[in-house]
């Protein structure tokens, strides 16, 4: 629904890309499913992509379906059905970290290293978006990367090994003063899974994907 998108695009102060998120039939439910290129379509400059694509990675479980209704003195409520169920997925696991994290933090300075992790996770946030992949959690310098949920793809597997490959290749080219050689180490893994359990209150609040692949 219109007054689903416009209400979401208030709540993170884009409201100015309403009509072009309507023109496109694009409403909160297929949010998730955008990239970069979806965005750059749009008409969105350079930071409201990086906006949404952010508002989007931190949007929690129930905000991810459009499924409100309307009570009879005009409040809104959510229904049932835009609370996510447990299910079973075929989903593509990816986990990447730097190597060598630990001498790097003690040879660096809070600071410094603080850039250093700044700029790897942003170099493998524009690489894993590009794939179409999903950032389920920050681990320190550890990245836990789902291919096939929320959203699913024919080719998840081939998203995921894309992504690990051009993982490696950006975070071999980062210009980071504290090391000439930074090198990250992927693993991935394929499986069926039961994903959508909620655990957690509050911020800790997180979407479970349980199974032999994670």
């Amino acid at each position: 629904m219109a007054r689903d998108i416009a209400k979401w695009l208030d709540s993170v102060n884009l409201g100015q890309h309403v009509q072009a998120f309507i023109d496109n039939s694009i409403d909160v439910d297929l949010l998730k499913d955008l990239s970069e290129a979806d965005l750059k379509e749009l008409g969105l400059n350079i930071g409201d992509r990086r906006r949404v694509l952010r508002a989007v990675r931190n949007m929690k479980p129930a905000e991810a379906t459009s499924g409100s209704t309307h009570d009879p003195d005009g409040s809104t409520a959510t229904s049932r059905s835009s609370h996510p169920n447990a299910e079973r997925r075929q989903v593509t696991i990816l986990f990447a970290d730097l190597v060598g994290s630990t001498a790097l933090a003690e040879a660096a300075d809070p600071e410094e290293y603080r850039e250093l992790l700044g700029a790897y996770q942003s170099a493998a946030q524009d690489v894993i978006e590009a794939c179409g992949g999903f950032i389920a959690k920050y681990m320190g310098d550890g990245l836990l990367v789902y291919f096939g949920y929320p959203s699913a793809h024919e080719d998840d597997a081939e998203r995921a090994v894309r992504t690990g490959i051009s993982l490696v290749e950006a975070v071999a080219k980062l210009d980071v003063a504290q090391s000439a050689e930074l090198k990250v180490r992927v693993g991935i893994a394929t499986g069926l899974v039961v994903a959508g359990d909620i655990v957690g209150k509050g911020s800790s609040q997180e979407c479970t994907v349980l199974g032999e692949a994670p």
